[in-house]
């Protein structure tokens, strides 16, 4: 099975979307005129493995990750990649940099955005249903099949509660699949140019952040990405 990174950014969602019971970590550093690193480390769980591996007839042994296609997406994204690795058959590891995180995948251009008011910066993160639908709908046409298989309301647009979902889960595909769905989370980590003076989620409940000098960490369980049918948005100010 192939599949297709479009940025390190946009892929902690859309990857971690469809493939849940996944422990991810990004890490991202910009400098003044918004260059910068990105790291990523995302590792599968034996279950989801075990399922990928039965849908498509594969090998567990073989892994999920096709290394050639992820590097050959990042540089088309205008990634240049410095690291690429699979440390396990389930888990990856990328390193890139790029000249300018706010022309990351042009076509989502909304996901994350920059601005500047006297000497406070601001970084606004976007997450919506139609960023996500968006992200996803931009990957390979065999990695659609996950979007029909979770039959998530961020896909469908269903109102359903995270307790009917979880519950739908366990009984499509067994009580550990529904617990490792519902322990899930993304964890992003922005290092800026400056000291951070305020960084907050508009719904709280969405997800939470924290910062401390010039580092801001957001923590967002999986389900609240699943089932969440409004627009949530991170804000993070500093000042050089």
């Amino acid at each position: 099975m192939k599949i297709k990174f479009l940025c390190a950014i946009n892929i902690v969602f859309s990857f971690v979307i469809l493939l849940s019971g996944c422990s991810t970590a990004i890490n991202a550093s910009l400098e003044k005129d918004f260059s910068g690193t990105i790291g990523l480390h995302t590792a599968v769980s034996n279950t989801v493995t075990s399922l990928t591996s039965s849908f498509f007839g594969t090998s567990e042994d073989l892994g999920i990750f096709d290394l050639e296609q992820i590097r050959s997406s990042l540089e088309d994204s205008g990634l240049k990649v410095t690291g690429l690795s699979c440390p396990t058959a389930n888990s990856l590891a990328v390193f890139a940099g790029t000249e300018d995180f706010s022309k990351i995948l042009p076509e989502n251009n909304n996901f994350i955005k920059f601005s500047q008011n006297d000497a406070v910066s601001t970084m606004t993160l976007l997450l919506s249903p139609q960023n996500i639908q968006k992200v996803v709908s931009l990957m390979p046409d065999e990695t659609a099949v996950y979007t029909d298989l979770l039959v998530a309301p961020v896909f469908t647009g269903e109102e359903m509660t995270q307790e009917d979902y979880i519950e739908l889960i366990a009984i499509a595909y067994g009580g550990q699949a529904a617990a490792e769905l519902a322990a899930s989370e993304i964890k992003l980590k922005f290092t800026l140019p400056g000291t951070i003076t305020s960084a907050s989620m508009s719904n709280p409940e969405f997800g939470k952040v924290e910062s401390e000098n010039n580092s801001a960490v957001i923590t967002i369980p999986l389900i609240n990405i699943l089932t969440d049918l409004n627009e949530n948005e991170c804000l993070i100010n500093w000042t050089e």
